[in-house]
């Protein structure tokens, strides 16, 4: 008979699901019974001929958090969801199982593991995606859908932060807006995008799903039209054909040439909201009419494809600060703000990931100066012919001549920036 897990008691046939540590047999495990009940069983006391486990009935949403890591174990066992615990002695001398009820609440400490004991396993916490499914549900709706999964570093659940997120999507809708330009041929550097441009390619979110975190648009429903506009569709098949082309630089040089300062700068956006979420990226585009897409990159080809966007064209230059002031700085948002005194002059941004370990421990204020090497770009409005510049952070160190206790390791400047001269665009420059 099988005592480990009993199969005599009232918690049903138990079967093994998944063990997390094993000495002379599983002594931490999940069970579950044939009815679908789970249970996370844990050793916390033997004899010769005996061994006492905890059994811990848990749901599948609280199943999946503490896989995850997301609450530590003392915690899971001394607070269970219904108040109560199984407690469960397999007993070899007898060949049987005793087995009863505690409260959670009244297990002694002795019998718990540490406050820093968890799980910290990669864990879907939605249902999966299927890309299948995808196509099915487009042709069923005869409407475009979007599914994009990103797997930002250390996520071990089908989460990511709203702030992440919103980045992501908002870029994401930025360049299909874009790219509609380019296919309705009404392309512009900046300013306004057309209300007839935006209302074919706005995009609606309808869900998430497991796999990272897959983020799921369709069409916004167009008017209620009875026919859907090629326009969108169009859109996220040259968005396709970007990612398609991350890992051929030459074709993606000449793939990103073919467009205009708008399409360039948005895209560069999203593959920047990549970089700093260390994450890669799929696309899986299915149209009403039966055709998919697919392409994805790895976050080096990412990062390699956001170079090259950053040395076509005159729209990004990289430029050195010599004895500046770090007035804040955020790692979790990973925002920077530097002050020139010299000149009056504040420059505020994203740091790249490199520049994030540099910058990690630095005194702030003014009584501090430092050496920066940032990145110039020009940020268009959707809503004026307004051109702005926004500043990413690519490295901090200490000013020229200046001996500290600190050693400061500062990149060099990526290959794909340009610099010197006048920033200029299609339609007119801004100057340095």
């Amino acid at each position: 008979m099988n005592l480990v897990p009993p199969q005599d008691t009232f918690l049903g046939l138990l079967r093994i699901d998944e063990v997390y540590f094993e000495h002379d047999g599983p002594k931490f495990f999940a069970v579950s019974s044939r009815s679908g009940r789970r249970y996370l069983a844990l050793m916390v006391d033997e004899g010769d001929d005996w061994e006492r486990y905890l059994y811990l009935p848990v749901s599948d949403e609280r199943f999946r958090l503490i896989r995850s890591g997301g609450i530590n174990l003392k915690r899971a066992f001394s607070e269970p969801e219904d108040g109560l615990v199984f407690d469960v002695v397999a007993d070899y001398s007898q060949g049987g199982s005793r087995l009863e009820h505690v409260r959670g609440a009244d297990l002694p400490d002795e019998l718990l593991p540490t406050e820093r004991a968890l799980l910290d396993l990669p864990t879907e916490t939605q249902r999966a995606f299927q890309p299948e499914s995808l196509a099915e549900k487009s042709g069923r709706e005869r409407r475009t859908l979007l599914a994009l999964e990103v797997e930002p570093a250390g996520m071990l659940r089908t989460e990511i932060p709203l702030r992440s997120l919103s980045r992501i999507v908002g870029s994401l809708q930025d360049t299909v807006d874009a790219l509609g330009q380019e296919e309705a041929g009404r392309p512009t550097p900046r300013g306004i995008i057309p209300n007839e441009v935006l209302r074919e390619t706005e995009m609606v979110f309808r869900g998430s799903q497991a796999a990272s975190f897959v983020i799921l648009a369709s069409s916004g429903g167009q008017d209620n039209r009875l026919i859907e506009s090629s326009v969108l569709t169009n859109s996220c098949r040259r968005l396709v054909e970007l990612l398609q082309q991350g890992s051929e630089p030459d074709r993606l040089r000449d793939l990103v040439g073919r467009y205009g300062v708008r399409v360039r700068a948005k895209y560069r956006a999203l593959l920047e909201s990549l970089v700093d979420e260390g994450s890669g990226i799929s696309a899986y585009i299915a149209t009403g009419f039966g055709d998919t897409y697919q392409a994805g990159l790895q976050p080096n080809q990412v990062r390699a494809s956001l170079n090259l966007l950053r040395e076509v064209g005159q729209d990004v230059m990289a430029e050195h600060l010599e004895r500046v002031n770090l007035v804040g700085v955020n790692l979790r948002t990973g925002s920077f703000e530097l002050y020139d005194p010299v000149n009056s002059a504040k420059y505020s941004g994203y740091m790249e990931p490199e520049a994030r370990d540099q910058i990690s421990g630095l005194p702030t204020g003014f009584d501090h100066l430092y050496s920066a090497d940032i990145l110039v770009q020009l940020q268009l409005s959707n809503f004026s012919d307004e051109v702005t510049k926004t500043y990413r952070l690519i490295g901090i160190g200490a000013p020229y001549g200046a001996i500290g206790e600190r050693e400061f390791f500062v990149q060099p400047l990526p290959p794909s920036t340009t610099e010197g001269g006048p920033l200029e665009i299609e339609g007119g420059s801004a100057e340095r």
